[in-house]
């Protein structure tokens, strides 16, 4: 931000999900990078660096955030010792000087755990929130919705594969509030949930229990129910049980199929459930070339005369197996496109239904 000869550094990213070398090149090389630049070109540049409560003036802690951080400071100050104008490190209130500046409240990620049911708990993650919310989005992960959900010395960490995972920054980019749900603690072994949990009673309490907080939190925003590839079957199965509360479901990579007895993951799929039964808006998603035998792309074109239907192209090269999230059944390299007509289609705006 430019204020005269002033500048205040507020950028950065969160460490939740990335190592240290990544985490380094975006919080010390960049700033670093930017106090040097602009040091030669205005000798009196003033340069205040928003940094954070706890960080590691040291350098030398275990928590990675801190001590990055910590270094980022004391380089910054060494830079004192070069410029001939001034460097102010600025550790206190930063969630108010970020309000001040981009006018939204910094709002940390975290993980919610709530008792569901009788010795069960249910844990999702909270993305950053957006500057200004339009919706909430719960993402259904595929396969078993195992993510692992777990906080590692101060950093939380989860699998990050999954299309709807990976792709959280681009809901929240326009307007979403991102709840990812992981598996509950009594599914936490195997490969998770079944497609019989998926459908059944106690999927739905548990479900229910975050739907009451999400409102809470966040009163009067839509409410969409969000699933891909398996993650389908839970967002179809309670879209039609919770029906006029919420705002609607989207169905990516639907498990229009059946996986027989012998697959790793076997289980009905939505091969028997009657999307009718939805009384929501329902959008569906699908990749033209996915390969996945469960998820054909004819199945969902089948379904057009009823239901709208988005149809990707493109994408990168699949580097994963064909029902993996690397390939097109995971929009591999179309996933920005994607969400941006998915939320175009939930804030009622136009959208394109052919992504290429």
């Amino acid at each position: 931000m430019f204020i005269a000869d002033k500048i205040t550094a507020i950028s950065g990213v969160t460490s939740v999900g990335m190592d240290e070398p990544a985490y380094r090149r975006l919080t010390f090389d960049l700033t670093l990078a930017a106090a040097r630049s602009m040091g030669a070109m205005n000798p009196n540049l003033v340069f205040c660096y928003v940094s954070g409560a706890g960080t590691d003036s040291s350098a030398r802690g275990r928590t990675m955030w801190a001590r990055v951080k910590g270094e980022t400071e004391n380089a910054l100050l060494a830079l004192r010792r070069v410029l001939s104008g001034e460097i102010y490190l600025s550790k206190r209130m930063a969630n108010k000087m970020l309000q001040q500046f981009v006018g939204a409240p910094a709002t940390a990620q975290e993980i919610v755990t709530l008792s569901t049911r009788p010795g069960v708990m249910q844990s999702f993650f909270m993305a950053s929130l957006p500057q200004n919310p339009q919706a909430i989005a719960i993402l259904f992960p595929g396969s078993g919705g195992l993510i692992r959900l777990r906080q590692e010395k101060d950093q939380i960490k989860f699998g990050q594969n999954n299309f709807l995972v990976r792709s959280r920054g681009d809901f929240v980019k326009r307007g979403m509030v991102a709840a990812i749900l992981d598996a509950p603690s009594d599914y936490q072994t195997g490969w998770g949930m079944g497609d019989v949990f998926r459908l059944g009673e106690d999927h739905f309490t548990d479900v229910s229990a975050v739907i009451a907080d999400l409102g809470k939190r966040f009163p009067g925003l839509p409410l969409f129910l969000i699933g891909t590839s398996r993650g389908t079957i839970s967002a179809a199965a309670l879209g039609a049980r919770f029906g006029s509360g919420l705002a609607g479901v989207v169905l990516t990579s639907t498990m229009f199929r059946a996986a027989g007895a012998r697959s790793n993951e076997p289980g009905p799929g939505l091969s028997r459930f009657d999307f009718a039964t939805i009384k929501v808006p329902v959008l569906f998603v699908h990749h033209v070339s996915d390969q996945c035998g469960v998820t054909p792309y004819g199945d969902a074109t089948r379904l057009t005369d009823k239901y709208p239907l988005i149809s990707v192209f493109g994408g990168r090269a699949p580097e994963s197996g064909p029902c993996d999230p690397f390939s097109a059944h995971g929009y591999f390299g179309k996933e920005s496109e994607t969400v941006e007509q998915i939320v175009n289609w939930m804030l009622k705006k136009p959208f394109v239904k052919e992504v290429r």
